[in-house]
Parts: C-alpha cells; sequence; structure tokens
C-alpha cells in the first residue's frame, strides 16, 4: 500500500495513493464559514479592539462562529501553472500567491483565469452553461451540517489570438463519504467579564469529554471527454467500488485516445485500468481501499500492446477498523498502540494549568 496512507485517507477513482492529472481546477478549504454565505457579502470591522468590550456583540458573533473575518483558501491549477489566492471583499482583485502576472476573475459561480500569455481557463461552468463542480455536504460535531461547492473544474481553454481551443466535459461518479471521530475536551482558564448578563463566565470549568462523529459526503465530478483540434480523449467510469460506505462511487476502467479525421472519430490506443481489486484489513477481508494493481494498453483495434504490473509493499492495512480508529498519533497515521488508558480517547495526555475566577492558585488537570 502506499506508504503514507492514514485511516482517513480515501482513494480516488483510479486507487489509493494515484491521481489522474489533466486539466485543471479551483479547489478550496474553507475558514470558518465559505465564502458566499458571509465573508464576501460583508465589510469586515478590522479595528474592533478585542481588549476592548466596547462591542461585545461582534466579538460573540466572532466567538460563536456566526461571523467570519477571513477568506478561504483557494489553489488553482492549469496546464504549466499552479498557485494559491484568497477573495477580498468589495470587488477587490484576489490576492494570488506566490505573485504571477495572472489575473483570476469571479462571477457568481463561476471564475476565469488568464494567463501572462493572454490564455483564458473557465472553471465550473463553460460557454454552454454547463456545470461541473464538486459539492461538500458535511455534518459537524455537536450537531452543525451544511454544504458548500470544494472544487470548479476546468472546462475550456481559449487562445484568442488562434482557433486553439480546448473543450473539457465532466461525469458524475457518484458521492464518496469521509467519515472519522473526534473528542473534545473544554478548560475554562482565568474567566472574566464585565457584563454578565451578555457574556457570562461558564458554571463548569472542565467539561466531560465528548465524542463527536463528523463525516462529509462528497458529490464528485471527473473527466467524461477533452476535445481538442485533432482528436478526444474518452474516460469510462461504469464499475461501482465496493469500498464506500454507502456503495455508490465509480472507479476508472479505461481511457480512451482518438484521432479526428474530417467530422468521424478513429480509436487509436485504449488504456484498461486494472483496479478491480483492493487493499484489505489484516484480520478481516472487508475491502477497505480501491487498488491499482497494473496497466493493459490495446491498439484502436483491440490488439494487446502491452501490460504494466505495480506491486506494492503489502496488500493489507494493520489497521484495527477501516474508520475511526483510536490507534492513531497525532499525523492520524495508525500507530498499533493498545486500547489502554492512553489510547481511550484521541486528546493527548497533558498536563494543563488553569486558574479559576478570584483564585489566584494554579489548578492541574
Amino acid at each position: 500500500m502506499p506508504p503514507d496512507s492514514n485511516n482517513t485517507d480515501q482513494a480516488s477513482w483510479a486507487g489509493l495513493g494515484w491521481s489522474l492529472v489533466a486539466g485543471g481546477q479551483i479547489s478550496r478549504t474553507v475558514q470558518g464559514k465559505n465564502d458566499e454565505d458571509v465573508f464576501l457579502n460583508e465589510d469586515n470591522d478590522y479595528t474592533v479592539d478585542f481588549f476592548s468590550c466596547d462591542d461585545e456583540h461582534y466579538k460573540y458573533l466572532l466567538a460563536t462562529g456566526s461571523t467570519d473575518r477571513q477568506s478561504d483558501i483557494y489553489s488553482y491549477s492549469f496546464p504549466g501553472g499552479s498557485g494559491n489566492f484568497l477573495m477580498r471583499q468589495n470587488g477587490m482583485s484576489p490576492l494570488i500567491y506566490p505573485h504571477r502576472p495572472i489575473r483570476i476573475y469571479h462571477a457568481g459561480d463561476t471564475y476565469e483565469i488568464i494567463d501572462e500569455n493572454g490564455i483564458i481557463y473557465r472553471y465550473g461552468k463553460n460557454s454552454n452553461n454547463e456545470i461541473a463542480r464538486d459539492y461538500n455536504n458535511y455534518q459537524a460535531t455537536g450537531g452543525g451540517s451544511g454544504g458548500y461547492i470544494s472544487a470548479w473544474h476546468l472546462m475550456e481553454i481559449i487562445d484568442p489570438n488562434t482557433d486553439d481551443y480546448i473543450r473539457l466535459e465532466y461525469q458524475s461518479i457518484g458521492t464518496m463519504t469521509v467519515q472519522d471521530i473526534d473528542h473534545n475536551l473544554t478548560i475554562i482558564d482565568a474567566c472574566s467579564t464585565t457584563n454578565p448578563g451578555a457574556l457570562p463566565c461558564p458554571q463548569e470549568y472542565i467539561s466531560d469529554i465528548t465524542v463527536g462523529s463528523p463525516y462529509t459526503t462528497i458529490s464528485q465530478m471527473a473527466l467524461k471527454t477533452i476535445y481538442f483540434k485533432n482528436g478526444r480523449i474518452d474516460f469510462n467510469a461504469e464499475t461501482l467500488r465496493s469500498d464506500d460506505i454507502h456503495g455508490n462511487a465509480y472507479a476508472l476502467d479505461r481511457i480512451e485516445l482518438y484521432e479526428k479525421s474530417g467530422v468521424n472519430y478513429e480509436k487509436l490506443r485504449i488504456f484498461e485500468m486494472q483496479n478491480k481489486s483492493y487493499f484489505t484489513l489484516k484480520e478481516d477481508p472487508t475491502n477497505v481501499r480501491l487498488k491499482l494493481d497494473g496497466l493493459k494498453v490495446y491498439d484502436g483495434k483491440g490488439t494487446f500492446i502491452n501490460d504494466y504490473r505495480f506491486n506494492y509493499h503489502t496488500d493489507y492495512f494493520s489497521w484495527d477498523l477501516p474508520y475511526n480508529s483510536l490507534k492513531r498519533d497525532l499525523f492520524g497515521f495508525y500507530n498499533g498502540n493498545p486500547e489502554d488508558s492512553n489510547n481511550l480517547t484521541l486528546i493527548p495526555r497533558q498536563e494543563v494549568q488553569f486558574i479559576l475566577p478570584n483564585i489566584q492558585t494554579p489548578n492541574y488537570v
């Protein structure tokens, strides 16, 4: 298996540890709330004095997550380029880092990038109003839930100075559910307030450990066809995978390359994915993660050309559970520790000093 796999990693439609890199996308990591819900619709007040209680309500909204002072973190990629950017309020241009002389335009649920050569890249929606976006629906610890767009796929590449044009079509490959477990413990340290009615100190200073089961359901889009001047490439996904919790995600079966001749297409190559097997648990034959065993190549007539085989260090995980294992280190990797008193929660054992109100003597827990 790939050596850097942890208990929450999911396999791509090709197989665990493998990714199909073609075209590009804009993806994001949500910070607080997704930008279109709050950040891009407000004008944040960055002059609030956090050492004053003059704006208790604003600080209460921040503390409870009802407002959002920061942009999500976006990553972009296109052939020959990649980087990151942050959105800004009041219609200002995104902040691109590392710096690159490109322009990023955002309109509704669509993005457009123009590179230093004037090439136009359209994400999320094309000129025909066809859509290709990934959606995340989540259930957080504590009962919160929601959904947001997590990725905008590259759909068009246009060179305005020539007739070069590349169109990318996408297909749904089902939904993938990612689940985990978390443990939370709250300690209130030296709480004080000038307005107990609006911002009271809690009665309990050490909470019980709460156990959460957050999960995210990702509606996945993947390449279906890439059209270019001299041909096209098809991506076929027809086999249901058995490593998804709900069993409705598809694996990549084959890639077919065509050459254009007039208005017709002639098949030149077939690349058949050998990914019908799975990594399992050592003590349980359950299919845990999709596994790519090899790749077979045929010509356009179906005549066999070559066979590539992939060997892994092992074909099974030593994990005790396919999900929600408590036997993991601080980085999420399985460590095999026995479930003794040190391993009943994911909270690392440590001594924490805290001070109760009006009592200067430190307490420890």
